[in-house]
């Protein structure tokens, strides 16, 4: 990440719309829009990797790497904005380039999904870790063992926040495409 170089969010989302279909360098996962847009903020111009992937090379954990490129993102107008453009453009339901018109989503290991039967959903709009995770946990206990709550969370460290809150808690996270996560309540 080189805070001297001047960047413009038109020219981080030529890169981005550049590398689509691209998987992680590191481990073949497959990365979209926001998940080329965080390589680049981390690692540069070089063969997009998956944030795991990144965190690896740099000695750092994923949730830890996550939050140092969630700030850097904050900071820097041009990657904000081309954070805001490419959120926003995000369909609930996107359809992954090398797939045909379905309604398959990418599950946390980059493979496709069929979404499962919703029981209850919640948009929790751009609620931070913080503020997020304890209501989640609420919301979470309502629900019997086993149903699926969709969660919409706009905040651009919530793909790394939401799956490490998953593995803490044991609850799965069957599948997500930022904003879009949908979490099995665990059993009992």
């Amino acid at each position: 990440m080189d805070e001297a170089e001047p960047e413009n969010p038109e020219k981080l989302l030529a890169w981005v719309d550049s590398r689509l279909g691209l998987s992680c360098a590191g481990c073949g996962a497959c990365l979209c829009r926001l998940r080329l847009l965080e390589s680049r903020a981390i690692a540069g111009e070089v063969p997009p990797r998956c944030t795991p992937c990144l965190a690896r090379s740099l000695g750092r954990t994923s949730l830890e790497l996550a939050g140092i490129v969630a700030g850097y993102i904050r900071r820097r107008d041009c990657y904000r904005r081309a954070w805001e453009i490419l959120a926003q453009s995000a369909p609930a339901v996107p359809q992954p380039v090398s797939v045909p018109e379905t309604t398959e989503q990418v599950s946390p290991g980059g493979v496709y999904f069929v979404p499962p039967e919703v029981q209850d959903e919640w948009n929790a709009g751009d609620l931070g870790c913080g503020d997020l995770l304890l209501p989640l946990r609420g919301r979470m206990r309502q629900m019997s063992p086993g149903q699926v709550l969709l969660l919409t969370a706009s905040d651009a460290s919530a793909p790394q926040d939401i799956p490490a809150w998953c593995a803490l808690t044991g609850h799965r996270l069957e599948g997500m495409s930022h904003p879009c996560y949908w979490i099995r309540r665990r059993a009992e």
